[in-house]
């Protein structure tokens, strides 16, 4: 077997577990449709609530989906499929950070526009939702169309599928177990840095925001210096949330690689 990279090897790991995803695949659709019954039950109760809750839930099938790889047991046989490292650790990464978040968002986009003809619109359920939405964010000086956050967002949502990644790569055993308690460990963790990141931004931007007050007077003075903070938290976030998720990927190959040796 060479080195070099071959399609052909990519393809034998298909058909390896390719049983097990389209299990996953069954699965995975059924809860996209509950979750979307779900949504249409927020619309007509007019619900935000229910509606930022079904919105938490979405991705879960995503962080979940490299616990594909625990359904065989047998190592060796998986140590043992003619193919390299790097075709390996490609079909891992391409299945579970590319493939299902972008299927699940095609599914769901759909089936949003097909909300929109059920209910006689053209907006759908997130159009219906979507002004009370962006009102908060910009309430809170955030544009959701800017390029970095948009990035944040997506590196926030990967980030958790590629610890499950590695999780269930590196145990030995209880894999379903430890992936499942690392994608929630990932969640509580973003929850807790970013608290500890924007106690560390008030008090570097101190000055800064003391200069803000300094500028205004009453109440016009608090969406500023909330704005200034949320700013300088997001970015640092987003930097955060970019090397996680590039060291867990290099992680992932290197243990790829050592299984395979």
């Amino acid at each position: 077997m060479t080195d070099k990279f071959s399609f052909r090897r990519l393809d034998l790991i298909w058909s390896y577990y390719s049983p097990a995803i389209m299990r996953q695949w069954i699965w995975t659709l059924a809860v996209v449709f509950a979750m979307f019954g779900m949504a249409m039950l927020a619309r007509l109760l007019e619900s935000m609530g229910l509606f930022s809750f079904i919105n938490t839930l979405l991705f879960f099938p995503v962080y979940l989906g490299p616990l594909v790889f625990t359904v065989y047991n047998d190592r060796a046989m998986q140590i043992q499929l003619p193919a390299t490292a790097a075709e390996k650790a490609t079909f891992y990464i391409l299945h579970s950070l590319v493939i299902m978040p972008l299927a699940v968002l095609a599914l769901w986009t759909s089936l949003n526009s097909l909300s929109g003809l059920i209910f006689g619109d053209d907006n759908g359920i997130y159009g219906y939702f979507l002004p009370t939405v962006l009102e908060g964010f910009t309430n809170s000086g955030i544009s959701v169309l800017s390029p970095i956050f948009i990035l944040q967002r997506l590196f926030m949502e990967l980030t958790p599928v590629a610890v499950v990644l590695l999780t269930v790569l590196i145990a030995r055993r209880h894999r379903v177990l430890k992936g499942i308690g690392a994608a929630i460990g990932t969640l509580l963790g973003y929850g807790i840095i970013s608290g500890l990141i924007g106690f560390v931004v008030a008090i570097f931007e101190a000055k800064n925001v003391a200069a803000l007050a300094s500028e205004n007077v009453g109440d016009e003075m608090v969406p500023e210096i909330v704005n200034h903070i949320l700013s300088r938290l997001l970015n640092t976030l987003t930097g955060i949330t970019i090397v996680c998720l590039t060291v867990t990927v290099i992680l992932t190959y290197r243990r790829v690689r050592r299984m395979q040796y």
